[in-house]
């Protein structure tokens, strides 16, 4: 499988100021460059000397627009400013998580008299017309008659210009397919739209699906009668949009609401499906309304963002926590409440350059939610092939390493991960490939659904908790168009067999 990754900062608007500096009065604590090494802190002089800034000096930029650049800087013409202001160091990693440019120097010069300075930013840019996701594999799947069938096929790439005509205007466009599905999505964004420091951004998304349910004992309602089958096979189709926008607080914080309607199809399959559960027959729930339906949602999310690089970062917090809210009144038919969140922490090794990083995440999930918005198995483990566009292209449940009951889960109401992944640098530098690295990586999951449990008859035979490890190594090359990597993962992909003891 291959993937590319990317991060969009976020930007409002700005002024511009070319001033030439002649010959002044000697002021050597006024010039101050902020290089890559720079520490995140100082604990700098007694007294502090802080300066008003005079303007912005743009360097370097051949494609992308000064505005764009200055609109991503949290000062203005105007503002005080002091050489030793953290902000400085984090106003350059804003500007590389943008991605438009290869390195970002950032320093003051002399001003037009004493006590004015002018803010020297000096860009190297990069392709920004880049490969945002490439993915291929095989995966298990079901017939649409329930019966098993030979491994089917999957992809999907999206391409994505984050800065078109050098103005911080995005446009991606994605697609996926795999056996009897398909997936397609058009994003359009646009930075600090008509200088309201908003950013922008809207989506269309339209898709068909196929989901397999049940896993032991599974009998369907037919013409006939009652079938016996391994799984209850469900198609339906989804059209949408979304609109988004963002703001800026400061060179660290973003924050973002957002406001998405779908149509969803009536699920077309067996008028009635169950399965066995610990040794009692159950029906299947579809989690979907067995007519056409309607998803609207308002969400909100916060992002702190401290990386040194939006790619391949060697130190750094990147957290985010976010909510969504489904009801009546935004234009639902599925009332749910939605929360998660997620925390990655980089940690910078004293040798060669390496990297270890440490990850937390959760969420947890409340009400009538659709199937697609609930928690996935393979959202969680690195062993099974990612949704795509919403696609599950892979049927397969939990590998179940500990041997618990999450392997009955593969959608759940309640999900948390703890991971760590360790990263050896192997290259640096060059135009076209940029970095060369290898990984290894582990940690361990849990899903559930809690409602599930409350609605049983009889109590659970299996009290274990639904937990399981997984892990991942492999190489990851940075390139000039995306972000490469082919894994462990990926191999297993290419042989879907369920890996349990």
């Amino acid at each position: 499988m291959l993937f590319a990754a990317r991060a969009l900062a976020r930007a409002g608007e700005g002024a511009v100021s070319d001033d030439d500096a002649g010959s002044r009065e000697a002021e050597v604590e006024a010039t101050t460059a902020v290089t890559r090494e720079a520490p995140e802190t100082s604990e700098g002089p007694a007294e502090k000397t802080v300066y008003t800034l005079e303007g912005v000096e743009i360097r370097g930029n051949e494609r992308t627009l000064s505005r764009v650049i200055s609109a991503l800087l949290p000062w203005a013409p105007g503002d005080r400013l002091d050489p030793e202001d953290r902000r400085l160091l984090r106003a350059r990693y804003r500007l590389l998580a943008t991605g438009y440019f290869r390195d970002v120097e950032l320093s003051l010069r002399r001003g037009s008299r004493r006590g004015r300075v002018v803010l020297v930013v000096v860009v190297r840019e990069r392709n920004t017309l880049v490969i945002e996701s490439l993915v291929a594999g095989v995966g298990a799947r079901e017939g649409a008659d329930g019966r098993a069938s030979p491994l089917g096929p999957f992809a999907g790439l999206e391409l994505v210009e984050s800065n078109l005509g050098g103005t911080g205007v995005l446009f991606g466009a994605a697609a996926a397919v795999a056996h009897d599905q398909h997936a397609l999505r058009l994003r359009f964004g646009e930075r600090g739209l008509l200088a309201t420091g908003l950013d922008l951004e809207a989506s269309f998304v339209t898709a068909k699906h196929q989901e397999a349910f049940g896993r032991e004992g599974v009998q369907i309602s037919s013409p006939t009668g009652t079938l016996a089958v391994e799984r209850a096979v469900y198609d339906y189709g989804r059209i949408g949009g979304s609109l988004a926008a963002a703001s800026r607080l400061d060179a660290d914080w973003t924050v973002q609401a957002s406001y998405r309607i779908e149509r969803l199809d009536a699920p077309k399959g067996p008028t009635f499906a169950s399965e066995v559960l610990e040794g009692e027959r159950t029906p299947i729930d579809l989690h979907l309304l067995r007519r056409a339906s309607t998803l609207g949602v308002l969400g909100a999310s916060a992002v702190y963002d401290s990386r040194d690089m939006p790619v391949a970062p060697s130190r750094g917090i990147l957290a985010r926590v976010g909510a969504d809210v489904a009801a009546t009144a935004t234009g639902s038919d599925y009332p749910y409440a939605k929360v998660e969140g997620r925390v990655s922490r980089w940690f910078s090794m004293p040798w060669r350059g390496d990297a270890l990083r440490l990850d937390v995440q959760g969420g947890v999930l409340t009400g009538s939610a659709p199937l697609l918005e609930r928690f996935y198995v393979s959202d969680l483990s690195d062993l099974l092939p990612d949704r795509i566009l919403g696609l599950t292209v892979d049927q397969r449940s939990s590998p179940n390493l500990l041997g618990t009951r999450i392997v009955d889960r593969r959608w759940g109401t309640v999900a948390a991960k703890v991971g760590a992944d360790y990263t050896f640098r192997v290259y640096r530098g060059g135009s076209s490939v940029e970095t060369v690295d290898l990984y290894l990586g582990a940690g361990v999951y849990y899903l559930d659904d809690p409602s599930q449990l409350l609605a049983r008859s009889a109590p659970r035979r299996d009290r274990t908790l639904p937990i399981d490890l997984t892990f991942d190594a492999g190489v990851r090359v940075v390139t000039n168009v995306g972000v490469f990597g082919f894994g462990l993962s990926n191999w297993l992909g290419l042989f879907p067999t369920e890996l349990r003891p």
